[in-house]
């Protein structure tokens, strides 16, 4: 019995864990947003759209203050409320500031994606909740083209940020002289909340890209193209818009899935965050990039990304002219391996000829993710060399569709109809890999005082009680007389004396509570003496008659003594307010993702280290049994893999099912954390 209940306990320690992760990081799920729409080549005209999705009932409100916009909607679980917007709610000024900024507001989770759509100019985003956003972004869009004929307009690389607290000191410094700001040099402004500030270059091949932007506080950042022509060297251009990361969200490892319909590959920007990034494509070196800097490339099929430093990647679609294929130029965020979910509902616009999801998930997902319903199977995916991951492409209906799995994944969105296209990621995770946060903690302390009272009543009734007695007495005398003399009698006298004394004692006890918080103890003690002592002295000559007649008349003295004794019981309760702020402390472990190699039959386990560390793996059976102890082996800073050639200790192939594994970090500073997780064992 006692064994179960360990068991019990673990698997209960385990569920609670697996709840807590889920729930502990952000993603683009929430409660609260802040988007907003930079221009559109046709920006009077392009309609803009918000599909508004969620897995629970939820309501909600969107609001504009310029124009004046204000509407309730609501939403049913896996279902898709659509919301049209005013056409001059994009912004539209160029170094400028207007209120253009767009709040939705729910009482529940939702997810949001919006979408500016005129004939041959469309594109859509994902839109990431406030609590998701951060105050560190690099721009990237597009560059403008080389060609001048009206038809085909080159300028329009732009971004736009929004405000979601009052008083946000913005910061940014462009890659090149824009208007009359100057590359290289920190430019400053303030925002408040809902209020936005787009800038446009428009000279020939002008880029945008590269911006660097920094905040005090939480804000909303747009990267985009009014039309951009991709490449640049093509015709027909497109709108391009896309809500960016954050740069503390962006991961470095990621599946590329090419797009479905195209042909010759799709254009790629890889951009860094750091210096001396090496970025691998299927293990060969790609590019080696400093910080703020970007590649592009064309590359024509799948492939898997790594990097030694974060990166963010953006994949577009190519122009018509590029392969002569129906579509053209969007802009799609691919989301890290590191922020994948495990379910995304998601919209197809209805007026476009061809709508197409692709979804990228490790090989054990394969043949267990379900769309509206129906498992996908596992001969369905394409596996991508080595690197233990998948992909498939489907054309799919116009409409809402719910994609769901046990293990993480990712999928993204899109569609081509006559020169024209959209594209989004379906939804991602925006952990923070980077800031690990420290309190500042302000205490409100209020203090309420408890007295407990105790009070001691010592009381005395003293009860005396006089006996009066009252005797009758009677004489008789007899003489005997003589013929000459008299006879005298003899003469008795008889002086009775006797004393009656009756002793009472009455001691009472009585405990009382008073009211409020007061503990009252009385003690009560009566005493009550009742003496009767008559004296009398009783004569009789002759004849002596004694009649006692008794009357008691009580007198009774009370006295009362009250003593308080206070004990004071002081309690304290204390309110903490907590502001995190960006710092770097102590040990940081991050479990990054899973996969299998099935090469060389291994489960890997990628994790990250903020310090050098000796780590330990233990992996368990669903039940709490150890299979295997990997003990103190000394891991880097960084990412790292512990491979598991799926042997127990002692040294036997293991069976198929779920497995829970632990990794403990430890510094020689004493410092410690750590992650529990699961893999599955297939064969």
């Amino acid at each position: 019995m006692r064994n179960k209940l360990k068991k019990l306990s673990f698997i209960l320690f385990l569920l609670i864990y697996f709840f807590n992760k889920i729930f502990s990081a952000p993603d683009s799920s929430g409660k609260k947003f802040w988007i907003t729409f930079p221009s559109n080549i046709y920006n009077t005209t392009a309609q803009k759209f918000l599909y508004i999705t969620s897995q629970t009932n939820a309501t909600g409100n969107v609001y504009i203050a310029n124009p004046a916009f204000n509407l309730n909607f609501s939403i049913s679980p896996g279902a898709v409320t659509i919301i049209a917007l005013p056409f001059n709610c994009e912004m539209t000024l160029n170094n400028d500031f207007d209120y253009k900024g767009i709040r939705i507001l729910s009482n529940n989770k939702i997810t949001v994606y919006g979408i500016s759509k005129d004939v041959t100019i469309t594109d859509a985003f994902l839109a990431l909740p406030v609590e998701g956003l951060g105050t560190n972004y690099i721009i990237q869009g597009y560059k403008n083209n080389n060609y001048t004929d009206i038809n085909f307009p080159q300028g329009g690389s732009q971004f736009a940020i929004v405000g979601t607290e009052d008083n946000t000191q913005v910061t940014f410094i462009l890659p090149i002289d824009t208007l009359t700001y100057i590359a290289g040099v920190p430019y400053n402004f303030t925002l408040n909340e809902g209020q936005v500030f787009r800038l446009r270059n428009d000279n020939l091949s002008a880029d945008l890209s590269g911006t660097i932007i920094n905040s005090n506080k939480r804000i909303a950042v747009f990267g985009s193209h009014h039309c951009a022509n991709i490449p640049s060297n093509t015709l027909w251009c497109d709108y391009l818009i896309e809500q960016l990361q954050p740069t503390t969200t962006w991961g470095k490892h990621f599946v590329l899935c090419p797009l479905y319909g195209r042909n010759n590959g799709d254009t790629y920007r890889f951009t860094s965050v750091e210096n001396n990034t090496n970025i691998y494509l299927d293990g060969n070196l790609l590019v080696s990039l400093n910080a703020n800097q970007f590649f592009e490339v064309i590359i024509d099929g799948a492939g898997y990304i790594t990097s030694n430093n974060r990166i963010m990647v953006i994949q577009y679609a190519n122009s018509t002219d590029y392969d002569n294929m129906t579509g053209d130029p969007c802009m799609i965020m691919v989301p890290p391996i590191e922020q994948y979910l495990k379910s995304y509902t998601v919209f197809s616009p209805v007026n476009f000829a061809n709508n197409y999801i692709n979804i990228m998930a490790p090989l054990e997902a394969a043949g267990n993710i379900t769309i509206d319903g129906w498992t996908i199977p596992y001969a369905n995916y394409n596996i991508i060399g080595t690197s233990g991951y998948s992909f498939i492409r489907l054309s799919v209906s116009p409409g809402p569709h719910n994609i769901t799995s046990d293990y993480y994944f990712t999928s993204i969105v899109y569609g081509f109809d006559f020169r024209e296209s959209y594209g989004y990621p379906a939804g991602m995770g925006l952990e923070d890999f980077i800031s690990t946060p420290t309190p500042t903690v302000t205490p409100t302390i209020t203090m309420s005082i408890t007295r407990t009272i105790t009070i001691t009543r010592t009381q005395t009734n003293t009860r005396t009680m006089t006996l009066t007695a009252t005797f009758t007495i009677t004489f008789t005398q007899s003489v005997t007389p003589t013929q000459q003399y008299p006879t005298l009698s003899n003469t008795q006298t008889v002086t009775p004396l006797f004393t009656n004394t009756i002793y009472i004692l009455l001691s009472l006890t009585a405990t009382e509570t008073l009211t409020i918080s007061n503990t009252i103890t009385q003690m009560i003690t009566s005493t009550k003496t009742s003496t009767f002592s008559p004296t009398y002295s009783i004569t009789n000559t002759a004849t002596c008659a004694l009649t006692p007649f008794y009357t008691a008349t009580p007198t009774f003295t009370f006295s009362y003594t009250s003593s308080i004794t206070l004990t004071p019981t002081e309690t304290f309760t204390r309110t903490i307010s907590v502001t995190p702020t960006n710092t770097m402390v102590g040990l940081t472990l991050k479990l990054s993702g899973i996969f299998t190699d099935i090469q060389k039959g291994t489960n890997n386990i990628v994790f990250w280290l903020s310090k050098n560390a000796d780590v330990t793996v233990k992996i368990f059976t669903v039940s709490g049994e150890i299979v295997i102890i990997d003990e103190k082996i000394k891991y880097l800073k960084g990412y790292n893999v512990f491979f598991w050639d799926k042997k127990n200790k002692y040294k036997k192939d293991v069976a198929s099912g779920i497995y829970i594994f632990k990794i403990f970090a430890e510094t020689n500073k004493n410092e410690k954390a750590e992650v529990i997780g699961k893999l599955y064992v297939i064969k």
